[in-house]
């Protein structure tokens, strides 16, 4: 709607015993003139201009529902939860409620700021994310005017429990602690191979070989063969690899499995890959040959994420590795 499209009056409106500042929008479909009274006749005439199509009632609850239903099409299950998970514990309770076209700057600002009181600065990041995407997604529709969100600056949280990885008395507390559980082989797999959970959960018994090819030449030893997760998608390449185990379920047979071992149950299951580079690189693994086996593009990445973990806190070295990585006798 063009500038000259627009219909603005100013009257004198008895009944109020005040001046009026109104714009027209057209007609609806009954042919009756639609005409809102402001006194913020500037942001609506700018708002007509651009083709805004404000709903008084559409409230941040309705945009950040809307994100969650179509905007995370494609993504894993996993990540659809968490998002859900933010959306319905740090957004919705409060400031959901505020209708999207009244929403300020300020009001994002002193929510991030009571986030950031109790919450570590990683989460604050991701719900501001979720909150920013929500608003933009309503923005392309046409349904507010700018997204206010994206103007604020996330603030610095509380410190995060950093990731924490098994020494080498602890993996074979664990490994042996796995003897007749139903998450045992899950929690043998992901401490051995270094796999990713979003891997772990997707495999399959008949990528693994228990056997081998003993009598090949050269010999094939056993293996387990592992699809590397599509990160930019979240999911594996092979669409039958898609039956997952849920992670909850996951997590809690890891801490079932922690706690017999002697060891507590506050563990997450990505230390278990944490812990597969940390003894790899107390055994003198070169940083290029733990990047290749943990499917990192570059050796960067792997000191960068897993920094913590590489250095040398057993001084072990082979001998170390025979043992966590194949000696019956330690291991159960």
């Amino acid at each position: 709607m063009s500038r000259e499209e627009l219909d603005y009056s100013i009257y004198f409106d008895a009944s109020k015993n005040a001046w009026i500042a109104a714009v027209s929008l057209g007609f609806d479909g009954a042919g009756r003139r639609v005409r809102l009274l402001t006194p913020k006749i500037k942001k609506l005439r700018e708002e007509a201009e651009k083709g805004i199509k404000t709903k008084a009632n559409y409230r941040v609850n309705d945009a950040v529902e809307d994100f969650l239903t179509h905007g995370l099409k494609g993504r894993s299950l996993g990540t659809i939860t968490h998002a859900r998970s933010m959306a319905e514990n740090q957004i919705k309770p409060k400031i959901g409620n505020y209708r999207l076209k009244d929403l300020r700057a300020e009001h994002v600002d002193l929510w991030l700021d009571e986030l950031a009181e109790s919450l570590a600065t990683k989460t604050i990041i991701q719900i501001h994310n979720l909150l920013t995407r929500a608003i933009r997604m309503a923005e392309k529709r046409e349904l507010v005017g700018r997204n206010v969100s994206a103007l604020c600056e996330t603030p610095h949280g509380q410190e995060g429990r950093p990731s924490k990885s098994l020494t080498l008395d602890l993996a074979v507390a664990v490994l042996k602690a796995c003897n007749g559980e139903s998450f045992g082989a899950y929690v043998i797999t992901s401490l051995l191979t270094g796999i990713r959970p979003e891997e772990a959960r997707k495999l399959l018994w008949e990528a693994v070989d228990l056997d081998g090819r003993p009598n090949a030449k050269p010999p094939i030893p056993p293996s387990i063969s592992v699809l590397r997760a599509d990160r930019v998608g979240g999911d594996t390449k092979i669409k039958k690899s898609r039956r997952a185990l849920d992670p909850m379920r996951v997590l809690r047979g890891l801490r079932m499995i922690t706690k017999k071992a002697g060891i507590g149950n506050r563990w997450k299951v990505r230390e278990l890959r944490h812990s597969f580079v940390s003894i790899l690189s107390d055994g003198d693994v070169s940083i290029e040959r733990i990047a290749d086996l943990v499917g990192h593009s570059t050796p960067n990445t792997t000191q960068t994420v897993y920094q913590h973990q590489i250095r040398p806190v057993i001084v072990h070295g082979a001998e170390a590795m025979d043992v966590v990585f194949g000696n019956g006798d330690q291991t159960g």
